[in-house]
């Protein structure tokens, strides 16, 4: 499958472009645990919110069955769930691994890019391919043990120069030019691009739920004042919008569409630039920069500012969990005082959304 795909990538682009498979080890190991540990992360948020949600909906109601008040046990076991992810994400980490290895697995590939068309230090002309080659070697390790230094999954294999970047080295400059343009360029262009509208969708989309339900708690609110509904919905609707609200505040969508934005535009106008080049020195020069300023704005500027960020609002998750846990056990200890407790948990709710948007 991989020689066939190579084949019809060099067939409509006219020059070898290397995929993720022509990549160092150390990418795809990285690649792999950074994939693995956003999963992580995003099954236990999700866990931490629906069952918070969940718990709100047993709280609301009451199943009586045999003496048993089976509305309470589902409660209970809700937050037990809850405070099992809360744990997990405490003792795992995801979030730190996650960005970590991302920043890895990106790094070792720039690296590798700029290694296999002779940019920067790794130009054709500027030295020989041994002192090359043991370069690039030596920041690959300096990236590993910077960033994974225990990690056994990243280490295991050695494998770093593949035959697809000794053969796109070997090319002509205007064949790397080429291959730089169409596997690198506008990869990153088409990526970022549709990153970026993806987040700005899921902005979107998820600020329109949150305001909806905190709509729905308003109006079940006012229908509970005037006794038209009897059916406390007042709690599952606040627990809910600050459970929407959370997911929101911590993947940062509006933080990360904006980053993603400027590395576009910022690609965008590398690109044209391309064909400036004429010369093996000229081009190493013209890689190094492209490389330096795409790499500036997708991992050293925003970046590290989002990941704190984000570290810190899933931590308050925890928190704020809690709280609504808290206010909906205690109404569950005291049925008939169902209607001060609903206050209580809205206020609860309330306090809970304004700690997040901090």
């Amino acid at each position: 499958m991989g020689d066939e795909l190579h084949r019809v990538i060099d067939h409509y682009c006219g020059q070898p472009v290397l995929t993720d498979d022509d990549l160092p080890t150390l990418f795809k190991a990285a690649d792999r645990e950074a994939e693995k540990a956003q999963r992580r992360l995003v099954v236990l948020t999700a866990a931490l919110l629906a069952l918070a949600v969940v718990s709100a909906i047993f709280g609301s109601f009451s199943i009586e069955h045999a003496r048993k008040y089976w509305a309470a046990v589902g409660s209970l076991v809700s937050l037990a769930g809850g405070l099992g992810a809360s744990y997990l994400l405490s003792q795992w980490n995801p979030n730190k691994h996650w960005y970590d290895f991302r920043a890895l697995a990106e790094s070792s590939k720039s690296l590798t890019w700029l290694y296999a068309v002779g940019g920067g230090d790794f130009g054709i002309d500027a030295r020989s391919e041994q002192e090359a080659r043991t370069d690039f070697l030596g920041r690959l390790g300096d990236l590993r043990q910077q960033l994974a230094p225990d990690t056994p999954a990243v280490t295991s294999d050695p494998v770093a120069i593949t035959d697809r970047m000794r053969q796109l080295r070997s090319t002509t400059l205007d064949e790397r030019r080429d291959a730089y343009r169409s596997g690198r360029l506008h990869q990153q262009l088409t990526w970022y691009r549709g990153r970026a509208g993806e987040h700005s969708r899921a902005r979107t989309f998820w600020g329109w739920l949150t305001f909806a339900l905190q709509s729905a708690g308003f109006s079940f609110a006012f229908l509970r004042l005037f006794e038209i509904l009897h059916v406390d919905l007042v709690g599952i609707a606040t627990t809910a919008a600050v459970s929407a609200a959370a997911w929101l505040r911590s993947h940062d969508h509006a933080g990360v569409a904006e980053a993603y934005s400027q590395t576009t535009l910022e690609l965008g106008e590398i690109e044209p630039t391309v064909n400036d080049p004429a010369t093996e020195a000229e081009w190493a020069t013209w890689v190094a920069s492209a490389w330096c300023s795409t790499s500036r704005s997708s991992s050293t500027g925003a970046e590290p500012s989002r990941r704190a960020n984000a570290a810190a609002r899933i931590s308050r998750l925890s928190a704020v969990v809690a709280n609504i846990h808290g206010s909906l056990f205690t109404r569950l200890s005291r049925p008939a005082a169902r209607s001060a407790a609903a206050q209580s948990a809205l206020r609860t709710a309330s306090s809970s959304a304004v700690a997040i948007s901090q």
